[in-house]
């Protein structure tokens, strides 16, 4: 059984509604109902039906509304109205009043509101205004008795309305909000709070002259109905969009903070993360990129700016130079995640984990322990919508790393590095990031150990570069280490580097290693459940034992099978290879190097067993050879490996 006071009064059950008929029967039922399973005296009730003085037959008027509301709850709940001694109770269970059920998901409502939960807000506010049918117990006379209470729930709807407007601006909703705040205006025009929301929803909507128009009318509304002008709150939020004030116009996460319960408010300045970390001392040889970068996310022509490129080729210092230099164009935060997905030594970052940190960076609060992934996402996007924000996502693994980050709406950047080009992200424009020219090379490494000793020794200086594959990650280990040893010669390292099986030994230098670099692409190959990961991490192998031969057989156009290109390819997509044409591989000296390692099984680096784990049986035996024969005839190798 329901019983309904949003609105007409009336009782219903499965099968039809029923309604008292009467002013004063109505009434007899809404002060018990709203006296929440409390005895009512008769005074109580007198108030709540007549105007005055009761009549002389006031009891006895009881006795029949009481009589009359037994008939209508029938032979199996009649029972639920008791009289005793002057006064009436009627029994109600949990979740059989509508005011009740509105009452409570407001306050959870509110709650989520508070704690920045937009969905979970917006979900129930709405849930507890469709309980409404009308204003509360419609035809029942507001005598003494009843209209506080029934006032109260008429405020209780109100606020609950706003909060909802409030909700939907913080999800960045504007219009709806312009809309439904223009009709709760009509019939409440004295709302100060709602004149707010409607003012910063039309100026965060980019209609200036629509938001100081919206003032002029509550003005007018307040000279004219009460004789006083708007409250100071309101017409600090006029003077802010007046000056352009980024507060104003920046989304909001956390509530307008009512103040002692009245109908005042403030504006709680919303969380702001500034998580980019110490930007690049000095980044040499990316000038073109980072201009063609920089203009594309300040005209918002790329919602993502996606930069791939193999180990050590200077993604990361490139994507915080550049979100450095744009950074002041989003005033509404920056967000950096990451991804780990180049380290050997952690696994990649849990995507959950991942959104525990953001909600937390935009709230000051994790997210809710009981949130599935998905209620998750959904949260961390709403908390975006309609914000400025820049993310930038660094060491991607895969696209399904990355999708799920993406800012909802395109006032927000996102930059993403990756090895692999992440082909398949909506809107995002490519960055394929090159090794340095020799110049530039020279140049980062003569900023590092010191320009006078590349000075001194050009030649030797160019010598070093080409044999750290003009990658900044060798060329800034190689500074480094000549910057603690003044008296080693470049010469000298130019010597050590020539030595190709210590090369990548002398390419490690405190917490900065290529090897480790390069060893963290191969190890996600490794604990891939896919076995086309498995035959490229043999396909590798195979690599580094034919670098380890002392002959090469001549190419030939026998064809090797669709596998183990497919392999190969995957090796390609790492950066571990080029595709040189649509039949040949080549592989850097350097990733040769690591290879040959590979190969020889050296110092723990994975050995030709990876290989076993390709398939079974003759399937794998068919595999193994096409890989062997594509390998042999498909892979160029630099010539100064060929016989190493």
């Amino acid at each position: 059984m329901r019983f309904h006071v949003l609105g007409p009064v009336c009782i219903a059950n499965e099968s039809h509604t029923i309604t008292l008929g009467g002013a004063r029967s109505n009434a007899f039922l809404v002060t018990l109902l709203l006296s929440k399973n409390r005895p009512v005296s008769f005074d109580r009730l007198a108030e709540s039906l007549w105007d005055g003085e009761p009549p002389a037959s006031a009891k006895a008027n009881l006795r029949s509304y009481a009589s009359k509301l037994r008939r209508i709850l029938g032979p199996g709940d009649r029972d639920r109205l008791k009289a005793r001694d002057g006064r009436y109770h009627l029994r109600v269970a949990a979740g059989e009043i509508d005011a009740a059920t509105f009452g409570d998901l407001a306050r959870r409502g509110s709650a989520a509101l508070r704690r920045a939960d937009l969905d979970l807000a917006v979900r129930l506010l709405r849930e507890a205004l469709g309980l409404w049918r009308g204003p509360a117990a419609q035809d029942v006379p507001r005598l003494p008795g009843l209209a506080p209470h029934l006032l109260g729930l008429e405020e209780s709807r109100l606020g609950a309305a706003e909060e909802l407007m409030e909700a939907l601006l913080a999800q960045g909703q504007l219009a709806t909000v312009v809309s439904e705040a223009r009709a709760f205006l009509a019939d409440n025009p004295c709302r100060e709070r709602a004149w707010a929301l409607l003012m910063l929803s039309l100026y965060r909507g980019g209609d200036v002259a629509g938001a100081l128009g919206a003032f002029a009318d509550a003005r007018s509304t307040f000279v004219n109905r009460l004789g006083m002008e708007p409250g100071p709150e309101l017409r600090e939020l006029q003077t802010a969009i007046l000056h352009r004030d980024s507060a104003a116009g920046r989304s909001r996460q956390e509530p307008l903070t009512m103040v002692d319960g009245s109908s005042s408010w403030t504006l709680t300045p919303p969380v702001v993360p500034h998580q980019l970390p110490r930007d690049v001392a000095r980044l040499v040889g990316r000038e073109t990129q980072l201009s063609d970068l920089r203009t594309r996310v300040l005209a918002h022509e790329a919602p993502v700016v996606a930069i791939h490129g193999p180990a050590g080729v200077g993604k990361s210092a490139l994507a915080l130079r550049l979100a450095h230099a744009v950074s002041a164009k989003f005033p509404d935060g920056h967000l950096y995640f990451d991804l780990r997905g180049n380290t050997i030594d952690q696994p990649p970052t849990d995507q959950r984990a991942v959104l525990d940190g953001a909600l937390r960076a935009l709230t000051g609060r994790p997210g809710q322990s009981g949130d599935s992934a998905d209620e998750s996402v959904a949260r961390f996007r709403s908390l975006l919508a309609g914000r400025r924000m820049l993310l930038v996502i660094d060491n991607a693994v895969d696209v399904g790393q990355v999708r799920r980050l993406l800012p909802p709406q395109p006032h927000s950047a996102c930059i993403v590095t990756s090895r692999r080009m992440l082909s398949t992200l909506d809107g995002a424009y490519h960055c394929d990031l090159q090794p340095l020219s020799t110049t530039m090379s020279v140049d980062l490494l003569g900023h590092v150990a010191g320009n006078e000793r590349v000075v001194a020794e050009p030649d030797a200086a160019r010598e070093v570069v080409r044999l750290c594959d003009h990658l900044p990650l060798a060329l800034r280990i190689v500074g480094a280490r000549l910057a603690t040893r003044p008296s080693c010669s470049l010469e000298d390292f130019a010597a050590r580097l020539r030595d190709s099986p210590c090369r990548l030994d002398e390419l490690e230098f405190e917490d900065l290693s290529l090897r480790s670099r390069l060893l963290a692409s191969l190890r996600a190959l490794e604990d891939s459940h896919n076995p086309l990961d498995h035959l490229a991490v043999a396909a590798f192998a195979l690599v580094g034992k034919a670098l380890l031969s002392a002959e090469r057989p001549a190419r030939t156009t026998e064809d090797s099978g669709l596998l183990p290109h497919r392999a190969l390819d995957r090796l390609v997509d790492l950066r571990l290879l080029d595709s040189s044409g649509s039949d040949l591989y080549r592989i850097s000296s350097l990733v040769a190097l690591f290879a040959a390692e590979c190969g020889a099984g050296i110092g723990g680096k994975p050995g030709t067993a990876s290989q076993h784990r390709a398939g079974g049986g003759e399937q794998r035996t068919r595999d193994q050879q096409g890989l062997v024969h594509a390998v042999q005839y498909l892979v160029a190798v630099p010539s100064e490996q060929q016989t190493q």
